[in-house]
């Protein structure tokens, strides 16, 4: 609000009170009133309009839902990724406990897998034999390495390939 907008609502409002009665009034309230409103709806806020309100709240659900922000932690949600495959747990994905299986995207020039389990301070927790297969179910050793609450990493060495030579990390948490 400039100075400009303070001097003309001075004006109004001294415009207002001069022709009310020299004794406060319910008249000369409701005046006072109307002239404050009238100024406030004009120099309302863009966020405030309801309008405008009512539009960012739509296109943050809808920005929401096309992330695939919201879903089950429980339930397998895919991920997509090169060659369109599976990474579970998602990243970033809040577990109720530790996850039983990983999964990720298959490599067309990889002939094995490696998965490797950290703890947020780097510190690996659990390394699997090199595998045939893009997905891996945790053995009892893996999962009792993670089963504490805090925040995790995995990845995936590829051996074979002369392109990437791992993918992920992939992060998760469990509460």
């Amino acid at each position: 609000m400039d100075n400009s907008d303070d001097q003309a609502l001075r004006q109004r409002l001294e415009g207002v009170i001069r022709q009310a009665a020299p004794k406060p009034s319910a008249g000369h309230d409701k005046a006072i009133l109307d002239a404050a409103e009238h100024y406030a709806a004009k120099h309302k806020p863009l966020l405030l309009r309801p309008h405008f309100a009512l539009a960012a709240t739509a296109l943050l659900a809808v920005a929401i839902w096309q992330a695939g922000i919201f879903h089950d932690a429980a339930q397998p949600t895919t991920q997509r990724s090169a060659g369109q495959a599976i990474v579970w747990p998602l990243d970033n994905a809040t577990l109720d406990a530790s996850p039983t299986r990983l999964s990720w995207p298959t490599q067309a020039s990889a002939n094995g897998y490696r998965v490797t389990i950290y703890d947020d301070a780097a510190n690996s927790l659990f390394e699997s034999e090199w595998l045939d297969a893009n997905e891996y179910v945790l053995p009892t050793s893996a999962a009792n390495a993670i089963k504490q609450t805090g925040r995790y990493f995995w990845i995936v060495e590829l051996q074979g390939t002369s392109a990437n030579t791992r993918l992920g990390p992939y992060w998760f948490t469990i509460e």
